[in-house]
C-alpha cells in the first residue's frame, strides 16, 4: 500500500509539473509571436493558469483537508486544457464540442466531490439509511458548482468584450445568437447529464458496498491536529 501511495504521490507530483511547464512554455510562445493586446491577455491567461494550479493544494492547506489525488490531478488537466487549449488556442471556438466535453467531465467529477464531501462531513460514518442523502447532496453539490459558473460566464461576458457564453462567432465577428443562453443551456445540459450518470452509478454501488468501498476510501479527509 505505501508503494501505491508512493507511486499516486509521483505520478501527481509529475503531472503537476508537466502543466506547470506547458504554462511557461505556452507564455514564452505568445511572447514572441503574439502582438498587442492579444500577447497581453494570453500572457495574463498563462500566469493566472499557473497560480491557479495551486488551488487545490490551498484549499488543502486552509481547511487542513486531505484531498485525493484524482482531484488534483483533474484540476490540473482542467485548468491546462481550459486555458491553454480552449483559450490560447481558440479549440471553444473552432471545436464546439470541446467546450461541452469539459464540461460533461466536470459535472462528472463533481458529484464524485459531493459524494467525498458527504463522507467528510459524517466523518466517514455513513450507514445505509444516509446512502440517498449523500447522493442527493452529491448531485446537488455538482448542479450548484456548474450554475455558479454559468453566473461567473455571464459576468465576464457583461463586464468585458469576452466571449464566454460563445454568443459571438469570432471567425466572422458576428453575433449569430444575440446571447448566450443556447451555449449557457446546452452546458448546463450536459453538466446535469454527466451528474446524473454518476449519481445514479454512485447511489447503487453504495448500496451494495456499505465498507470499504470507493468513495470512502478516496473521500476528503480531515488532517490531524498532530500531523499538521
Amino acid at each position: 500500500m505505501n508503494k501505491f501511495k508512493r507511486l499516486v504521490t509521483s505520478v501527481t507530483f509529475w503531472i503537476y509539473l508537466l502543466c506547470a511547464l506547458a504554462f511557461i512554455g505556452v507564455g514564452i510562445y505568445v511572447a514572441i509571436t503574439d502582438s498587442g493586446k492579444q500577447m497581453w491577455i494570453n500572457l495574463g491567461a498563462c500566469v493566472g493558469g499557473l497560480l491557479a494550479l495551486n488551488i487545490t493544494l490551498l484549499v488543502g492547506l486552509i481547511f487542513k483537508i486531505k484531498i485525493p489525488a484524482y482531484i488534483h490531478i483533474y484540476v490540473f488537466l482542467l485548468i491546462t486544457l481550459c486555458v491553454i487549449l480552449g483559450q490560447i488556442f481558440t479549440f471553444f471556438d473552432d471545436f464546439p464540442w470541446f467546450n461541452k466535453v469539459l464540461h460533461g467531465s466536470s459535472g462528472a467529477l463533481l458529484t464524485m466531490i459531493g459524494f467525498s464531501l458527504g463522507f467528510l462531513f459524517m466523518s466517514n460514518n455513513v450507514p445505509k439509511e444516509r446512502i440517498l442523502f449523500i447522493t442527493i447532496f452529491a448531485f446537488c453539490f455538482s448542479l450548484a458548482v456548474g450554475v455558479i459558473w454559468e453566473i461567473f460566464e455571464f459576468s465576464i461576458d457583461s463586464l468585458t468584450s469576452e466571449n464566454m457564453q460563445r454568443w459571438q462567432d469570432k471567425n466572422t465577428d458576428t453575433a449569430p445568437y444575440e446571447s448566450g443562453l443556447v451555449d449557457t443551456m446546452w452546458d448546463i445540459i450536459v453538466h446535469t447529464a454527466a451528474a446524473l450518470v454518476i449519481t445514479i452509478i454512485g447511489f447503487f454501488y453504495l448500496r451494495r458496498r456499505s465498507k470499504d468501498n470507493w468513495f470512502k476510501l478516496t473521500a476528503i479527509k480531515h488532517i490531524p491536529t498532530s500531523d499538521v
